[in-house]
């Protein structure tokens, strides 16, 4: 036969789970211990690890569909409004609280809308941004780097001015304004070198033709001249014949 051992468990190493707090619909933020609103570019540029294929060759269908979905995501970022606004019972503390933490998301989402070269998303998370906080640095910098990237130079030059109003001593932003103006400067020049080429040079050919006009009133005014000598030189001569006559 076999001895079966008993064991004795003390009640006191016994833990009840604590009781859940009070449902008084009030709510509060945890401390994560990480700032979400710094996204730097390597850890946007880390890859995931790849999923280990349990179901033989399952996980390899599925991977087209996942990336679909979560670019569907990225482009919209309507969802994610839904359950930021959930309206709760909270102080105004909280509340501001709780609105810096949405911006930083749609922050941090803008950033990496525009790591995936989605600029209208990305442009509509930093409009969103905005509305709550219109003198965010980084919504307004992020903005105008989309906006450069669409080609919208002034718009551009604009919302970065208004970043470093707001911010004179960011050298991130001096950069990008300094490097945007000249660009836009360029390109302005290469437009009006094609204009003056599709219209042959007017101001050129203005001034060839102002100068023909010139030449050809000097040219009448001297036939004029010349026709008036003529006919006065003709006169005393006649007179003259006349007077010899008599």
């Amino acid at each position: 036969m076999t001895d079966v051992k008993e064991e004795t468990v003390d009640a006191s190493d016994i833990h009840d789970s604590p009781a859940s707090g009070t449902k008084n619909g009030r709510t509060s933020l945890l401390e994560s211990g990480e700032d979400f609103e710094v996204l730097d570019d390597e850890d946007i540029g880390d890859e995931p690890p790849p999923l280990e294929d349990t179901g033989g060759g399952k996980g390899k269908k599925t991977d087209e569909p996942l990336k679909q979905k979560s670019d569907t995501d990225l482009e919209s970022p309507g969802p994610a409004e839904e359950w930021l606004d959930v309206l709760v019972d909270i102080s105004p503390e909280e509340e501001n609280e709780l609105m810096d933490v949405k911006v930083k998301c749609l922050n941090n989402m803008a950033a990496s809308q525009l790591k995936l070269d989605h600029y209208d998303a990305a442009l509509k998370s930093c409009v969103l941004a905005l509305a709550h906080q219109p003198d965010n640095i980084k919504a307004l910098f992020r903005m105008g780097k989309v906006q450069a990237l669409q080609s919208e130079y002034t718009e551009a030059i604009q919302t970065l001015r208004k970043a470093l109003k707001l911010e004179p001593s960011n050298k991130t932003i001096h950069a990008e304004l300094s490097k945007l103006v000249k660009k836009h400067s360029e390109q302005r020049g290469a437009e009006q070198a094609m204009y003056k080429k599709m219209l042959g040079n007017p101001t050129s050919s203005s001034g060839t033709n102002q100068k023909r006009q010139a030449k050809s009133a000097w040219g009448f005014n001297w036939k004029w001249l010349f026709g008036a000598t003529a006919v006065a030189i003709g006169g005393v001569a006649l007179s003259v014949v006349i007077a010899a006559r008599n």
